[in-house]
């Protein structure tokens, strides 16, 4: 209902906090901080680090989610992007880290897709979200890309709030993070076989969302993380409604070569 998530937003609002615990850094990221000198290395199990990012768009709504992983870019879906990349006006990309009166967001410049990608499918769903000037804050850092090849059955974390699945709960107000496998390519194939829209693209993976409906996270364009990398980001076609379903996730391994010559250009 309206009513409930507008007293849940409110809420949000009057209790925000540093959303996570977290390292902090003598400086703020400016244009010549070096990603490699400031990336996220958990010191225990409530450090979900400086790198997660809500992308908000110009009303201020929860649009999707990010990774922060250089200094004017993040990682997102561009199926989750899409919608907005066309009026940019005020939306934004705020780090969930802070400190007290920080000023840590930073406005969206603009938004990059492949050229391979299709609206609601899952190929290539990956958008480089261009920001305006480095977002700031003492406790902002960025995440480490995967190099770790991916295969069942993998133990990833899935990390998120619980926006997508408002039916069965309110979204948590701080970052939730759950433990979920890997799935064989060719199993997640035949759960998805009588479904003739979905059709499982070389550039993803699957995991098996917990049983438990309030235990599932897949916001829109929200990282999986391996051995403190990320290695995947929430695509389309599943949803935590029916967890039989396994989650889609975007590859980071196949889309790398396109955020290198998006970073490339950027820099």
């Amino acid at each position: 209902s309206i009513m409930r998530l507008y007293n849940w937003l409110c809420l949000v609002l009057f209790n925000w906090r540093s959303a996570v615990d977290g390292k902090q850094y003598k400086n703020n990221i400016n244009l010549k901080t070096n990603p490699r000198k400031r990336l996220w290395n958990p010191k225990g199990d409530n450090d979900l680090g400086g790198w997660l990012i809500r992308i908000v768009n110009g009303n201020g709504h929860f649009a999707c989610c990010g990774s922060y992983i250089s200094p004017l870019m993040v990682l997102t879906s561009a199926n989750c992007i899409e919608p907005y990349r066309h009026s940019l006006a005020g939306a934004s990309a705020e780090g969930i880290a802070m400190l007290d009166n920080e000023d840590n967001f930073a406005f969206i410049e603009t938004v990059y897709t492949p050229e391979e990608f299709k609206e609601t499918k899952n190929f290539m769903d990956v958008a480089v979200v261009r920001l305006r000037r480095p977002i700031k804050g003492k406790l902002t850092e960025f995440i480490k890309l995967c190099d770790d090849n991916i295969t069942a059955p993998m133990d990833m974390l899935s990390i998120g709030w619980g926006y997508s699945s408002f039916s069965i709960q309110d979204p948590s107000i701080n970052p939730r993070n759950f433990s979920v496998p890997v799935l064989n390519i060719d199993e997640c194939k035949q759960k998805f076989s009588k479904n003739r829209r979905v059709t499982i693209s070389d550039s993803v993976f699957c995991v098996t969302h917990p049983n438990d409906r309030r235990q599932c996270i897949y916001d829109p364009g929200c990282p999986l993380v391996y051995n403190n990398q990320l290695c995947g980001i929430v695509s389309v076609d599943s949803t935590c409604v029916d967890p039989s379903k396994p989650g889609i996730y975007t590859n980071i391994n196949s889309v790398q070569e396109f955020i290198k010559k998006i970073e490339t250009e950027i820099n």
